[in-house]
């Protein structure tokens, strides 16, 4: 009842990085048997069948593909039928409690969830911070409260503590810190949850204002209102009913509160907070007013200003799955929503009639949730130090780019190569792999986090290499004038270099020496060979320019003295350029048969060396 005229709605900060929670926050079940479900897209929805009847603390839990598990008040734990579970009901803690419920879900189990509980001032606070464990293995998969159940968490100085309660992500990825703040005193509390189950000895954190007075409703009324993390933990923040709203760093890693910074609100009673996703603007409700104010979370002092009113007492603030900030309203089928919670002042969009509950209805709190539940796993990028198509007898790094991954992570390589036996694996963040053959190869990435394992893959394309050949050595002879040197085919695109940076396929050699070819496939792929090319004394050749073929003993045919006829081709051609004569093994028999007496032209070439002779003939009877 302590709350009956004063209902407060509150926004709270950022992070420098919004955090992306999977899907155990899609269902929210609050106040008066009013719910919403988010879909992947789009706006919620209500689900109007909750059996939960209370004006604040509640919580609820859903399994990583938002399937709705259980929901919880202070008092009674339901399954996903609305029906209570049977060891369900408990005693230590009051439905005007503001954050006296809150579901984590065991880091150890995935099918247990703890349910921490805080007291209300309405029991003067004396129940204290207690944990129950919901098994959802127990009756056939509908869940239950087991053996463990309403455990007290003791308190350093035995402290009362406020109606405060959250649970913030652990820098591992994996725990959580369960903050809480003492009663009379400026202590926070964090205990580390963990596999293992609740630390008992917390990290105590005293700086801020002492949380004591405020009593408008009860003498200890400023035990209310809300304590909420950033999404990254990485800041915190308080509202004490009548006396103030403070904010703080806090640190994921040690769960230590520091950096205390008050905010500058006049004339309101602080009862919600919540942060906007990119973490520079923090919302607070006003109880008296209903007056919904923004903080500027990177101005020097922290100011707020008034960006909507519903119409109505506010209560809690809360960030959906879609980004906008939803706020209930007393007694309405409505919460008002803050669609664009980064932008500054009414830029946000304030909005009354933000996401209808149908037959439910909204009262003061709405669901507790941890800050940050487990994130997607991040995707690893392969980043290669080498192209993504190599050539075959390259060698391929590799290297990883995932800075979000914790300290401690492990990599495993494979290359997708099994040719290359114990070769084809590595370990480490940087790898190479050379590849023999060429062929499309699959390199898988293992990750191994603190919190479970990351593969992905990426396809390297290895090109072959040209075959290239010039064929063997020659030698020259010395009264020779050249060698045509030409590789073996290519295929279309090649291109060609030769010693002296010539491009063409080909290579007109007019001295002895080594001669060398690079050769580059469309692939980009390179080759190259060399030929030697020996000067040798050879016998002189001599090649007639006159034959008489009149049947005398003398220059009766074309005879070519000193080279090897057999090893040339011939062909003569008459002064208008027609072929007369081919033969493509010479053998020194032509003697202008039924040409007639005059100048011809002869083109000898060797298809071994490649050498060409040419020159003219005359035939004279």
């Amino acid at each position: 009842m302590k709350k009956a005229l004063l209902l407060a709605l509150i926004a709270l900060l950022g992070l420098q990085h919004p955090a992306q929670a999977q899907r155990e926050t899609v269902n929210w079940r609050f106040g008066t048997q009013a719910g919403l479900v988010f879909p992947a897209t789009g706006s919620p929805l209500p689900m109007s069948n909750s059996a939960l009847i209370g004006r604040e603390a509640c919580s609820s839990v859903s399994d990583p593909a938002g399937n709705l598990l259980c929901y919880a008040s202070p008092e009674r734990v339901w399954d996903r039928a609305n029906v209570p579970m049977p060891n369900g009901v408990l005693m230590h803690s009051n439905l005007s409690s503001t954050q006296g419920a809150l579901l984590v879900t065991n880091p150890g189990n995935a099918r247990q969830h703890y349910l921490f509980t805080v007291d209300a001032v309405e029991n003067n606070l004396v129940g204290g911070l207690r944990y129950s464990i919901v098994d959802m293995s127990l009756r056939g998969g509908m869940g239950d409260i087991g053996a463990v159940k309403e455990v007290a968490v003791p308190v350093p100085g035995n402290a009362k503590l406020t109606e405060k309660l959250t649970a913030i992500r652990h820098a591992n990825g994996r725990d959580f810190w369960i903050v809480v703040h003492g009663y009379g005193s400026d202590a926070f509390f964090s205990y580390l949850l963990t596999a293992s189950g609740v630390s008992l000895t917390p990290v105590v954190s005293s700086l801020g204002s002492v949380h004591t007075g405020g009593g408008s409703l009860y003498a200890n009324g400023n035990a209310v209102g809300y304590i909420r993390a950033s999404p990254n933990g990485q800041r915190l923040a308080v509202a004490i009913r009548e006396t103030a709203v403070e904010v703080f760093d806090f640190s994921p890693a040690t769960g230590q509160v520091s950096n205390y910074r008050p905010v500058a609100l006049s004339s309101v009673y602080y009862y919600g907070l919540e942060f906007s996703p990119n973490g520079s603007k923090l919302y607070v409700t006003d109880l008296t007013s209903a007056n919904v104010w923004q903080v500027d979370l990177l101005s020097a002092t922290l100011r707020g200003q008034v960006i909507g009113r519903p119409g109505n007492y506010t209560g809690a603030v809360l960030r959906g799955l879609d980004g906008k900030l939803y706020t209930v309203v007393e007694l309405s089928n409505y919460l008002a929503a803050i669609p664009n919670p980064d932008n500054p002042g009414t830029s946000c969009g304030f909005v009354v009639n933000g996401a209808y509950l149908g037959a439910g209805q909204g009262r003061q709190g709405l669901p507790n949730f941890p800050n940050a539940l487990p994130l997607p796993a991040p995707p690893l990028t392969l980043a290669f130090a080498a192209p993504l198509a190599i050539c075959a007898g390259s060698t391929l790094a590799v290297s990883i780019l995932a800075s979000a991954l914790p300290a401690g992570s492990s990599f495993a390589w494979n290359f997708g190569d099994p040719a290359a036996a114990g070769a084809n694996t590595a370990i480490g963040a940087t790898a190479s792999h050379s590849y023999s053959s060429a062929g499309t190869y699959t390199v898988t990435l293992t990750a191994t986090t603190p919190s479970g394992s990351l593969t992905t893959q990426k396809q390297v394309v290895v090109n072959a290499i040209p075959t290239l050949s010039l064929g063997p050595d020659v030698t020259l002879c010395d009264n020779a004038a050249s060698v045509l040197l030409q590789a073996n085919a290519q295929p279309p695109g090649s291109t060609y270099r030769w010693q002296d940076g010539s491009a063409a396929a080909t290579y007109l050699a007019t001295a002895p020496g080594t001669y060398r070819l690079e050769v580059r496939n469309a692939a980009g792929c390179l080759a190259s060979a060399a030929i030697e090319i020996t000067p040798r004394a050879c016998r002189p050749v001599l090649i007639p320019n006159i034959i008489t073929p009149n049947n005398d003993p003398l220059n009766q045919t074309f005879f070519l003295q000193g080279l090897t006829a057999a090893d040339w081709a011939v062909h003569i051609y008459n002064r208008w350029g027609r072929e007369i004569y081919r033969r493509e093994s010479y053998d020194n028999t032509w003697a202008a048969q039924d040409q007639s007496d005059g100048i011809y032209y002869y083109l000898l070439t060797n298809a071994a060396t490649g050498q060409h002779i040419k020159g003219w003939l005359e035939v004279r009877r």
